[in-house]
């Protein structure tokens, strides 16, 4: 069993001995210590690369409005043409769902000229 887990489980066991039935045998438990899992953050020098190396103009669309809209990656591919206000470079997903809240978003001038370099190259069925 992971240490999560069992950090998860303890606790749950810990009241359910004392509050229902009156024993501190579960107090006896030792609660294992969990850190963070540190996650690499690519440095800004590696994500000019990374894009340097992106030749499709699509993807390098792709690449600029997920790093500078804030959208969700779901969210960024579920996007159509209809949903993107060029003018006011607003996004605006259609989506609908209970959890997770999304109105608006926007992308910076970088991501403006991406997509105006990409247009030439989309298939006028590709939404």
């Amino acid at each position: 069993m992971s240490s999560s887990k069992k950090n998860n489980i303890l606790p749950a066991l810990r009241v359910f001995f004392r509050e229902y039935l009156d024993r501190d045998v579960a107090d006896e438990f030792e609660m294992p210590t969990t850190g963070p899992t540190p996650t690499h953050v690519p440095t800004k020098d590696e994500l000019q690369t990374f894009y340097g190396a992106i030749e499709r103009p699509k993807y390098r669309t792709i690449f600029l409005m997920y790093a500078t809209s804030g959208l969700r990656s779901a969210e960024l591919v579920e996007l159509t043409m209809e949903d993107i206000n060029e003018d006011m470079r607003m996004l605006v997903p259609d989506k609908q769902s209970e959890v997770k809240k999304t109105w608006a978003s926007f992308y910076n001038e970088e991501a403006e000229a991406a997509l105006e370099a990409f247009k030439p190259h989309r298939d006028p069925d590709d939404e």
